[in-house]
């Protein structure tokens, strides 16, 4: 009888406990500490930053939705249109695509199989981390306070430590997190 590689069920346990945790910072966290004003008052009048009508039509589906209201689902058929949705929307509704991503890694580990599109995730580090230079890649950012830009800092370095990201993505981030 074979017995199982200790190491590798060891590296998937501490991987999928590390998504679950990151799961959960992100819901406690996240929730109370991310409510810009100025977009939980008026979620109905989210501005548009685009005239595609994909786009519109995306956007007017997640209009008055909470962040951890938006389903899956809805990520993944619109992700590209969302990100139509102009930055002060987006930074309000990014631990909704980041929860996504990461119960689809989940998913992935437990089923070996994706519940999103391959270029959702692609699509979301791509608008967060446009360049190599750090004023681009700072355009998304600057509208955070110094509290939500620590937990999301908390949050990418625990995607990282897992493996999560490939070396553009990596070398972007750490730009935007001081760590280049």
């Amino acid at each position: 009888m074979l017995e199982p590689d200790d190491s590798n069920s060891h590296s998937f346990e501490t991987e999928l406990q590390t998504y679950l945790q990151l799961i959960a910072f992100i819901y406690d966290r996240l929730h109370s500490n991310y409510c810009p004003s100025e977009i939980t008052k008026n979620l109905n009048e989210i501005s548009l930053e685009t005239e595609i009508p994909e786009a519109i039509e995306a956007i007017a589906s997640v209009k008055g939705l909470r962040w951890e209201d938006v389903p899956d689902y809805l990520i993944d058929r619109s992700h590209p249109s969302l990100l139509f949705i102009g930055k002060e929307a987006l930074r309000y509704y990014l631990p909704a695509f980041l929860s996504a991503i990461v119960r689809n890694a989940v998913h992935e580990m437990l089923f070996s199989q994706s519940m999103l599109q391959s270029d959702v995730q692609d699509s979301l580090f791509l608008t967060l981390f446009p360049s190599t230079t750090k004023t681009s890649c700072m355009v998304f950012w600057t509208g955070l306070t110094g509290e939500q830009f620590a937990l999301y800092s908390h949050i990418f370095e625990m995607l990282d430590n897992v493996g999560f990201f490939d070396n553009p993505t990596k070398r972007k981030m750490r730009i935007v997190f001081g760590q280049a």
